[in-house]
């Protein structure tokens, strides 16, 4: 994973794929991220996202349109297919047009369904600073999506994801924020 994000870096800096991440955002998201990926993954398991194959998700969309009117999203995710118990694994970041970022790693599931129909349920933990968007009362926040949407061939498939952001009252503040958007996936080796 830290390959990865060593490879996503530059992208991000020269602004190609999240143009809303200010420098400093994106610096901070980069040094989190990696330390998330080294303390969280155990010793036996280094190898985490370096498998056979692994996914590639990239996804754009809106959040908390309800509150404060539409603001928008972009997000990459590395998914690890059923690395940990048959749940796929992940880690991500998601940068907002209000220069938020959130850095998380998590866990979902596939539904069975009828090919070429894919239905799935993830969850996941991380640490999320606001720009110029809503405070969320807490750097650690709790992610929770579903996501319904079509598989092409070889693995690719396009989804719309609808996701809850909250800190679980880990502070007296929780606004917590919802996310619709639309997500590619497709299968690359890293």
């Amino acid at each position: 994973m830290v390959f990865f994000l060593r490879k996503l870096f530059p992208l991000l800096h020269r602004g190609i794929f999240l143009r809303s991440l200010s420098l400093v955002l994106v610096k901070r998201a980069y040094i989190v991220a990696c330390a998330l990926m080294f303390f969280s993954v155990p010793a036996h398991a280094q190898l985490f996202f370096v498998g056979p194959f692994s996914i590639v998700e990239v996804g754009t969309g809106f959040y908390d349109a309800r509150r404060h009117g539409p603001s928008s999203y972009r997000e990459v995710k590395v998914i690890s297919p059923e690395a940990f118990r048959g749940f796929d694994t992940f880690a991500g970041i998601t940068g907002t047009s209000t220069e938020d970022a959130y850095v998380f790693f998590g866990v979902s599931s596939n539904s069975a369904l009828p090919e070429p129909f894919l239905m799935s349920f993830s969850f996941a933990a991380g640490l999320y600073t606001s720009g110029l968007g809503i405070d969320l009362g807490h750097p650690v926040e709790f992610r929770s999506s579903i996501r319904a949407g079509w598989q092409f061939h070889e693995g690719h498939s396009l989804a719309i994801e609808v996701s809850h952001l909250s800190n679980g009252h880990l502070a007296e503040s929780n606004p917590g924020l919802e996310t619709v958007g639309v997500v590619y996936s497709f299968p690359a080796r890293l």
